[in-house]
């Protein structure tokens, strides 16, 4: 198609659409290229949403194919069954298509895309440009907003591009009070969609895959690992797809997801209509096989919750050896603790030389009343007394769920440049056996004494009866003990020197963690990047099914993001050596 003035183009598609059903987004009154269905239909069992009621369909490719002619292939569905015979075999160089290549998409294919889309299409400025005179966003008041804000993971949520830890975009942009400083987009995804209905969601995986691009994902949930971005990416931000209908009570809890596969196609995916996917999608990664728009659930009954923190530290009346024994006192008790429907969220750290401190920040305890919660805490509450130590728990009792986390959870701190998080799953059979059980509290002591802060959770996550199997990592269903540690680096330290210090951490800290109980696993969102079986530690047995299935729903392999099934396939040619995203994504 030659190019033309935007005007021009928006006249084009206004008058060879009009002869579908051009629909408009409830967020904009931007036209898209969408087909109005009805809210009936899908085999959920619950209507579709008013954003999934807009969808790309044959009847709108068809009409557009006379406005655009030979552009309309650039979204165009795919065909899952004509493509294996096509792929690049492994082993045999290609990478996604980078900005400069001569295969990427034009300033007016962009625009064509952007008109599609109902003006839907953002192109990214990292969230601290402006700090930096070189951008036109360059702002001093704003920069200072930015900055105060940094470590705050809300503001990272409602942006577009930025993630949880920009160490793994690349460190490109940070906030600074050089204006004269360097800031480039670097890992962060070129453009992004700020979704709002189901047709932009299909248009933007058909570009993605058509075209060549990078494609990734990025909704409002938590990861530390980078998964939601990638340089040269167009991103699909699902930020503002937030609607909720209650229908009732139950028991179970995934009943259905819609989903827009890589093909591009709108469908329904349940227990009976496809078992396979319906399986890999509940546990088995995000970014891996579709876009889901919605999941149809059973709720649960109210529940009622009791919040409780406090604290203690070594100090004149606490000796070293009484906090350690008051810190043993409580991993004893993780069993019974886990086992009456309770969990905790505690810190454990070094604060000096011979000087320690326990946080519990907060214990959570579902179902119990303040009264319930002290009598399953007070055989602990007595031992630390008989130690000498301090604990003046602080306890409130809420009557739903949301207000008890609302008030009981610290704000996250996120989007440090200078460290990197690990973590492991520390089975039940840790506590089982009593040596086991010596070796894993030494072995975590050690741990914290050497300078490696302990941030756990005690809880239980065992499948209930009657609920269907699910490819969640089978290391959760006996896990009494998820725990997390970080290292750290000087802000003016070298790559090679951040490399050394995240292989030592990885291989050395984590290592220990891991030898005490070898197959067990990690939670991948908070896991450490250089995993050295991340398929065994974050899927468990579970891989090969899943890894299967990969090739199966995207043969296309337009899905990546780091650590998910399918990733030992592509690497990305990180510009500085470092494991993130700020490079070309290439097949192995």
């Amino acid at each position: 198609m030659a190019p033309c003035q935007p005007f021009s183009l928006r006249a084009i598609l206004i008058v060879g659409l009009a002869l579908c059903n051009f629909c408009t987004a409830e967020s904009n009154a931007a036209l898209v290229a969408a087909q109005s269905v009805s809210s009936n239909s899908t085999t959920a069992g619950a209507h579709l949403f008013p954003a999934e009621t807009l969808q790309l369909t044959d009847a709108v490719l068809a009409n557009l194919s006379s406005a655009i002619k030979n552009q309309t292939q650039l979204f165009a569905f795919g065909n899952n069954a004509s493509v294996s015979a096509n792929l690049t075999p492994r082993g045999v160089k290609f990478c996604k298509v980078f900005p400069d290549d001569i295969l990427w998409p034009s300033k007016w294919t962009w625009e064509l895309f952007d008109l599609l889309l109902g003006g839907a299409l953002v192109k990214t400025v990292p969230l601290a440009a402006s700090c930096y005179s070189a951008w036109p966003e360059y702002d001093a008041a704003e920069c200072e907003a930015v900055t105060s804000n940094w470590t705050n993971s809300y503001m990272h949520a409602a942006d577009p591009a930025s993630i949880m830890w920009p160490l793994y975009e690349g460190r490109t942009c940070l906030p600074t009070d050089d204006p004269s400083g360097n800031c480039t987009v670097g890992g962060y995804s070129s453009y992004a969609v700020n979704v709002s209905n189901v047709a932009q969601i299909q248009l933007a995986v058909n570009f993605a895959r058509n075209t060549g691009i990078r494609l990734v994902v990025k909704n409002t949930g938590h990861d530390f690992n980078g998964k939601s971005t990638g340089s040269g990416a167009l991103g699909i931000w699902t930020h503002y797809l937030k609607d909720i209908d209650i229908y009732g009570l139950a028991a179970d809890q995934v009943l259905a997801l819609e989903v827009v596969l890589a093909n591009g196609r709108f469908v329904t995916v349940t227990e009976e209509t496809d078992p396979d996917l319906f399986w890999a999608l509940r546990g088995g990664g995000g970014g891996t096989y579709g876009v889901v728009t919605s999941i149809i659930s059973r709720v649960h009954p109210k529940v009622s919750a009791t919040v409780s923190t406090g604290s203690f530290s070594t100090g004149t009346n606490v000796s070293v050896d009484a906090f350690w024994a008051g810190v043993r006192a409580y991993f004893d008790r993780f069993a019974v603790n886990a086992d009456a429907g309770t969990y905790a969220y505690f810190w454990v750290m070094a604060t000096g030389t011979d000087s320690f401190t326990f946080l519990m920040s907060p214990y959570f305890a579902v179902n119990h009343t303040v009264a319930e919660f002290n009598a399953l805490m007070k055989p602990w509450y007595d031992q630390l007394e008989k130690l000498g130590i301090t604990y003046t728990p602080n306890s409130t009792y809420y009557d739903d769920f949301y207000d008890a986390w609302q008030a009981g959870f610290p704000l996250e701190t996120v989007a440090s440049s200078t460290m990197m998080t690990g973590s492991w799953l520390f089975p039940r059979a840790n506590w089982e056996n009593a040596t086991l059980l010596n070796t894993t509290f030494e072995t975590i002591k050690s741990t914290i004494e050497a300078g490696y802060p302990m941030l756990a959770y005690n809880l239980k996550a065992e499948l209930p009866d009657r609920y269907p199997a699910s490819s969640a990592n089978p290391a959760f269903r006996n896990t009494l003990m998820h725990a997390i540690t970080s290292t750290s680096w000087a802000s003016n330290a070298t790559n090679a020197e951040i490399l050394d210090t995240m292989k030592y951490f990885s291989n050395n800290v984590l290592g220990q963690w891991r030898a005490t109980c070898p197959d067990a696993g990690a939670y991948m969102s908070e896991a450490d990047i250089l995993e050295p079986n991340f398929q065994q530690a974050f899927y468990g047995e579970n891989y090969p099914r899943l890894y299967t299935l990969k090739q199966r729903y995207d043969p296309f392999g337009l899905f990546y993001a780091p650590t998910a099934v399918g990733s030992e396939d592509w690497t990305v040619e990180s510009e500085d050596g470092l494991p993130d995203q700020n490079g070309r994504l290439c097949r192995v």
